[in-house]
């Protein structure tokens, strides 16, 4: 059976929703989230049908239903929202949408509470696989790549050392200093989050680093037991690899941010990263959305 090419998204989620009057909001969990496309089309005097735009329309029933959250949907209601439905093995945002809510009932069960949302601009629902999207690969006029922040000197966008791939970040990196970008995803539940990079070695002598991620709150501070770090890696000079690591993590509390983090851990040398990839569930080829 071929897969339906309106369905932006389809599948269980956690939702949870961001302004900037209000804060965030996490609405806990929906069995099925159903974001979908429309196509919106007119017939023209010759007969033919013209396409003039797509509507995309969100459909959610969380199962958590108390008053608290009710009460937060209201106050929310006149102010535009920016929803975040993460999965299993990927997120979706959707921006700058007016929500809506109800009360259903299946049979005599509980009441649960249904939200509704709708754009007609493209630019407002975004899909990440690998979580980082675009930033992955060190896009930016430089000299670090957007979204990116170092403690490292010598900081400058070169061509890639992987073939085909623009342009890579070059950095010299002490130890303890760091090479980071943090990411909004927010979530509760226990999850695997991989990470992964392409490290070269640009030095003369051998370099030692750790690649891992720290969990934010929404003050952007690391929660109590909420960094994670691979094992260190070596590399001789000019060496390259892809650096992996990954781990089930269970929060303490609501997580707001991802922080993809690689670290020196010995010496100062210079570093090309390429290609960095934090995605939630086991690592797959490299992707960028």
């Amino acid at each position: 059976m071929s897969k339906d090419a309106s369905k932006i998204f389809y599948g269980p989620a956690e939702i949870t929703l961001y302004d900037g009057s209000n804060g965030y909001l996490w609405c806990g969990y929906s069995e099925l989230v159903d974001i979908n496309s429309k196509n919106l089309a007119h017939k023209i005097l010759d007969g033919n049908t013209r396409q003039y735009g797509l509507r995309y329309m969100l459909d959610a029933v969380l199962q958590q239903s108390d008053q608290a959250l009710i009460d937060a949907l209201v106050t929310r209601r006149a102010t535009r929202q920016t929803i975040y439905i993460v999965g299993l093995n990927n997120m979706c945002k959707m921006s700058s949408v007016f929500l809506s809510h109800m009360p259903v009932r299946e049979g005599d069960g509980l009441h649960n509470i249904e939200l509704e949302a709708s754009t007609e601009t493209e630019a407002n629902v975004v899909q990440y696989q690998n979580l980082l999207g675009s930033e992955s690969q060190m896009e930016g006029p430089g000299p670090v790549g957007t979204g990116w922040a170092t403690t490292g000197t010598s900081i400058d966008l070169l061509t890639s050392h992987l073939a085909g791939m623009g342009i890579e970040q070059r950095v010299t990196l002490g130890s303890g200093q760091y090479f980071r970008n943090d990411k909004v995803v927010p979530f509760e539940g226990a999850r695997r989050i991989s990470v992964s990079a392409y490290v070269k070695n640009l030095g003369a002598g051998n370099v030692t680093y750790t690649i891992g991620f720290d969990l934010l709150d929404s003050a952007g501070a690391v929660i109590s037991g909420g960094s994670y770090d691979g094992s260190p890696v070596t590399l001789a000079a000019s060496a390259s690899e892809r650096t992996t690591f990954s781990q089930w993590v269970v929060p303490s509390e609501p997580v707001a941010s991802i922080r993809t983090i690689l670290q020196r851990t010995e010496g100062s040398d210079a570093y090309g990263i390429d290609n960095f990839m934090t995605q939630f569930g086991q690592l797959t080829a490299w992707v960028n959305n």
